[in-house]
């Protein structure tokens, strides 16, 4: 499973050239290397573990009968009522948001999508939710799609990407995180490098010219 933690906050790389910064709490980010799928003819059940760590949280379901695609034991998921609903890219999940909480959260009923808002067959779409965490509450978002009976493979849901603040603030629907790119990082520090031997270079020979005479 890639996890990848991408600090808001100046790294310490960036620190050794800038001023320090203090860090304020970092985004989550768990990329599409952890896609599953679950429908009516494959992955009964997948445990959605949102943080990575220890029991998971959550899982996607196919119910026994075979009625619906579910979430169960989920966390609060931002919603209209009780359906779960399409959030788009910048909605920010927060302590004010509107959030519903049903043990078995239908998506997809028997061969449409049901109990939702805004999702389209075959369409990726996003969603927000909260969870506990250590006594926090902590908010982030989750892509996924969902596909009805026209689906070639059959009714189901895909889990593609998710993330979360760790320290209990909001965020934003499609928010990674932000960092240097590695090039850019190498960049600066080549920049340094070579700045520091030219300066080198500089001292030496102003020495050597001042002992010519």
């Amino acid at each position: 499973m890639s996890h990848k933690r991408k600090c808001k906050a100046a790294t310490t790389t960036v620190t050794s050239l800038v001023a320090a910064s203090s860090v304020q709490g970092a985004i989550q980010y768990f990329d599409q290397s952890n896609e599953y799928h679950v429908g009516f003819r494959i992955n009964v059940d997948v445990d959605w573990n949102i943080d990575g760590e220890g029991d998971s949280e959550a899982e996607l379901i196919v119910d026994y009968g075979g009625h619906y695609v579910g979430l169960s034991n989920y966390p609060y998921f931002a919603a209209i009522a009780v359906k779960i609903t399409n959030q788009t890219t910048n909605y920010i999940v927060g302590v004010s948001g509107n959030f519903a909480y049903r043990p078995h959260t239908s998506i997809i009923s028997s061969s449409y999508l049901g109990n939702q808002i805004g999702f389209t067959t075959g369409v990726a779409g996003y969603f927000g939710f909260r969870f506990e965490n250590g006594g926090t509450t902590l908010y982030g978002w989750a892509q996924i799609t969902m596909f009805d009976k026209t689906n070639p493979a059959g009714p189901g849901v895909t889990m593609h990407q998710w993330a979360y603040e760790d320290d209990g603030g909001s965020i934003r629907v499609g928010d990674t995180g932000v960092i240097p790119e590695p090039a850019a990082v190498a960049t600066g520090l080549g920049a340094l490098a070579l700045g520091a031997a030219g300066l080198r270079r500089w001292r030496k020979a102003k020495q050597l010219h001042k002992s010519s005479f």
